[in-house]
Parts: C-alpha cells; sequence; structure tokens
C-alpha cells in the first residue's frame, strides 16, 4: 500500500458515516472506528500528512507488505492476495492484512470473511501457484475462492 493510497483510504474513511471516537494525544489526533467486526484506530488524515516522511527509494527489509489487489463492479468485489499474503496469512499475519482491507473503502465489512475463508482454503489446499493470485469473489450464488492468474470478471 502506498502513502498516497493510506491517504485516499483515511480521507475515504472521515468522510464516511462509520461511527468513531476521536482520540487526542500529544497534539495528533486518531479516530477509533467501530464496525461490528470490531474497532480499528487509524490517525486522522491531518495528522498522517503532517507526520509523514517517506523515502520510498529504500524500503524496510523487516517490513512485508501486503500487495493486495482489489477489484470492484458496482456491489461487486473481487480480492486477490500474492504469494507472499498467502503465506503472511498462514504465519498469523491476518490482523496485518485485516488493517490494510479495512484501509479500503467497501471491502472492510466483508474482510473478517474473507480472511477466515482465505486461510481455510490455504491450509487445505497450500498456497497458489507461484504465477498465481488467490482470489475471493463474488459468483452466481455466493462468493468463491480460487487460483487464477487475473482478476475473475465480476457479474
Amino acid at each position: 500500500m502506498t502513502p498516497d493510497l493510506f491517504q485516499a483510504a483515511l480521507h475515504g474513511l472521515e468522510g464516511s458515516d462509520v461511527p468513531r471516537t476521536t482520540i487526542e494525544a500529544d497534539g495528533a489526533t486518531f479516530y477509533e472506528y467501530h464496525f461490528d467486526e470490531g474497532s480499528l484506530t487509524f490517525p486522522s488524515e491531518a495528522t498522517f500528512l503532517a507526520s509523514a516522511e517517506f523515502d520510498e527509494a529504500v524500503p524496510d527489509p523487516n517490513v512485508v507488505t501486503p500487495m493486495i489487489e482489489v477489484v470492484t463492479r458496482g456491489q461487486y468485489v473481487a480480492v486477490g492476495l500474492n504469494r507472499a499474503d498467502q503465506a503472511m496469512l498462514l504465519g498469523g499475519g491476518g490482523t496485518a492484512l485485516g488493517l490494510v482491507l479495512c484501509a479500503i473503502p467497501g471491502v472492510c465489512v466483508v474482510s473478517t470473511i474473507l480472511l477466515a475463508g482465505a486461510v481455510a482454503y490455504l491450509t487445505e489446499r497450500g498456497l497458489c501457484p507461484e504465477s498465481q493470485q488467490l482470489w475471493w469473489y463474488d459468483v452466481q450464488g455466493g462468493s468463491t475462492f480460487a487460483c487464477r492468474s487475473s482478476a475473475p470478471a465480476l457479474p
């Protein structure tokens, strides 16, 4: 997730009607957003911008950056997890992936179901082949998981 995408997600959350609690700490503003699945706390967009110093030329080798791909068409959503995301999920990194998913407007409400289903799929079948992502997407009558080399066509 790029800083610009994260900022856009914060902007979208702040403009939404998601219930929240404002937290002031050391001159910074944070919002605790309340969802049916639980609560997440993020900095305000202004706090994020004021404190953000990015050096994209030198990534931190100790940080795993999720590369989640999201495709939408109207009310339909498809979410793709690459092999690193899949390995992170199997290794107990569901919380980190959940935070990333919740920063994407429209995806947070299904993130718990998506991550639980992905863990079950990967536990049963293993990681997708090198050239494929694990996709969760809508199909006639529900949703499904599949290893695919490209994003699925949504209804």
